[in-house]
């Protein structure tokens, strides 16, 4: 009878204490779940492509491109392709056919 009384009284003070633990985690969660509602959505730039400048506007971007060549590889290189998303110039190297 003694056992079953300190197994009652055992199983009584941890169902409190796992009780408040419980409470105090789900507190948390609800917590995170607020934050992660509070944060605005990044909204993601638009990347400009070849359609997107005008005639004027690639032209110049042309000629700015010959220049980065001419500056990196030397007189005789040129243009390979321009990449207008990455905003990056691909040149050929000179004595390349």
């Amino acid at each position: 009878m003694f056992r079953l009384s300190l197994f009652a009284l055992a199983l009584a003070f941890s169902a409190v204490t796992l009780g408040a633990a419980f409470a105090s985690f789900a507190e948390a969660q609800t917590q995170k779940k607020a934050e992660k509602k509070k944060k605005p959505e990044k909204v993601k730039a638009k990347k400009k492509g070849r359609n997107d400048y005008t005639a004027e506007e690639r032209k110049k971007i042309m000629e700015r491109a010959r220049k980065v060549c001419r500056d990196n590889q030397g007189a005789p290189s040129r243009v390979y392709r321009i990449d207008y998303q990455r905003q990056l110039v691909y040149c050929t190297p000179p004595g390349a056919g």
